[in-house]
């Protein structure tokens, strides 16, 4: 098909568009055929009020800046040395490129 009978066929439609579509048909197939179904009913039913929500204790903010805390301090305790490691390699890139550019151009001159 040439561009003119594309268009005149198929008005605005582009790889962008098609493939979204398609993308959108497979989550709904994904949806179907993997039995979440039922999940949608019982979202609309709390949308409605027939179901009643779980009770649950919400923390503080002074629990959760608490929490939020002792996770970073032992996020950063287990990432650090990998970091350093990192930090180590890159200046021994650095300096072993200024090394032989020097002497590259010591030899050369």
């Amino acid at each position: 098909m040439t561009e003119l009978t594309r268009a005149a066929v198929l008005p605005g439609l582009t790889f962008r568009r098609w493939l979204a579509g398609l993308a959108v048909a497979a989550v709904a197939w994904v949806a179907v055929y993997s039995q979440l179904i039922p999940f949608a009913d019982w979202v609309v039913a709390i949308q409605r009020g027939g179901v009643v929500s779980a009770d649950l204790d919400r923390p503080t903010w002074p629990e959760r800046f608490a929490s939020a805390w002792s996770s970073v301090k032992e996020i950063v305790g287990r990432v650090w040395p990998y970091v350093m490691v990192g930090i180590a390699i890159g200046v021994g890139i650095v300096a072993t490129g200024i090394l032989l550019v020097g002497y590259v151009f010591n030899a050369i001159l």
